[in-house]
């Protein structure tokens, strides 16, 4: 599902033509699953792959109204910014680009991701360790509306909120007064507003999820 998620988004030609190239690396190798053959990283390589990603999400430009900044540093001043607006948020454990808070006796792991696609898969581990996960990143630009089926599961709508301060959009249904502050540091550091994607609004009223003011 998450390499047909990606084809939706990219096109099934080019995730299967960058699919072959990380085969013939031997970066990725081929592996039987329950619906046929599929693709996985190698044990080997996680380190590095994982290192270098890091280093990509983070060092990724952010253009604003006040200029110009680095995905990890709009991070780093997020996290600050909840800490000094609610005197009930603390710091679990602080990783570049991925930290966990606790906040209304909830768990928060706020990170940077180039990627959706992925978030549906660790749902059940999540729900698991109690944690909500809000992900930042370019999110509006990869077709997310294939995000869209995944908030009709309880789970997901109600753990993982996706914020996309590139294109200032935002999709968010979990509940706590902490993605409040996430709006909130936008508007104050950067006098900027995250917009809710009008066929989010019209994916989640065809789920029975959502009325408008007109319905009874």
């Amino acid at each position: 599902e998450l390499i047909q998620d990606i084809g939706n988004a990219l096109g099934d030609t080019v995730v299967q033509y960058e699919i072959e190239n990380l085969l013939k690396l031997d970066i990725l190798e081929e592996v039987d699953t329950v619906v046929g053959r599929g693709v996985r990283l190698k044990e080997q390589m996680q380190p590095s792959v994982g290192d270098l990603l890091r280093q990509l999400r983070c060092n990724m430009e952010l253009h604003t109204d006040c200029g110009c900044t680095e995905a990890c540093e709009y991070l780093d001043h997020l996290v600050g910014y909840l800490l000094n607006s609610d005197a009930g948020v603390s710091v679990i454990e602080n990783k570049k680009g991925d930290h966990f808070l606790q906040s209304e006796g909830n768990t928060y792991r706020l990170l940077l991701t180039l990627s959706p696609f992925w978030l549906p898969l660790v749902v059940e581990k999540i729900q698991e360790e109690d944690q909500l996960i809000l992900a930042f990143g370019p999110f509006a630009a990869q077709a997310w509306n294939g995000m869209y089926p995944y908030y009709a599961w309880k789970e997901f709508r109600g753990r993982v909120a996706l914020y996309d301060p590139w294109n200032r959009q935002k999709i968010n249904l979990c509940k706590g007064s902490l993605p409040v502050y996430v709006d909130w540091f936008y508007r104050d550091r950067y006098r900027q507003r995250f917009s809710i994607p009008v066929d989010f609004c019209n994916a989640l009223h065809n789920m029975g999820l959502l009325r408008y003011n007109d319905e009874r």
